[in-house]
């Protein structure tokens, strides 16, 4: 008989051929299972997440740097017309990113309370404010919040 037939020769082998393989024996009976590979994984998952971050935040900082520069004027007032006791003031973004009505602000000027007497149409780009002799302030922002600021006083009273 040779060295083969008693298994020797095949444990030598399997001995040199499986830490190649990533195996490792387990016991002396010669079963092998694979070594645990997560000390290698981690660094790689966290460097893929870091690089998958960074490609992120550098579109979003890209995005917002056209964005922002596509549009640095604030609204402007249009025009505005008296309609009995009623000013409408029509309100413009010229340069693109249009209005955020949702910024939309109308208070009194003196107290800064909210003005009673005020609504807006934003399909009409209109804010409507009832003229009652207190002095009010209409602010407004663009989807780049760049700000507009109105102030409405009464007319003098006419000797």
């Amino acid at each position: 008989m040779n060295d083969r037939s008693h298994g020797h020769a095949d444990e030598e082998l399997l001995s040199q051929i499986m830490p190649r393989l990533g195996m490792e024996a387990s016991a002396p009976t010669g079963q092998y299972k694979r070594r645990a590979r997560v000390k290698y994984l981690l660094p790689r998952v966290a460097a893929v997440c870091a690089a998958a971050l960074f490609v992120v935040v550098a579109v979003v900082l890209l995005a917002r740097s056209k964005k922002v520069s596509a549009d640095m004027e604030p609204p402007r007032l249009d025009h505005d017309e008296r309609q009995g006791e009623y000013c409408y003031l029509y309100l413009t973004d010229g340069d693109g990113s249009g209005l955020d009505w949702d910024t939309l602000a109308v208070t009194d000027a003196d107290s800064g309370e909210p003005y009673p007497d005020a609504s807006h149409d934003s399909a009409q780009g209109y804010v409507r404010v009832k003229l009652t002799g207190a002095s009010v302030r209409v602010t407004i922002e663009d989807h780049n919040a760049n700000p507009l600021s109105l102030r409405l006083d009464p007319a003098p009273d006419a000797d």
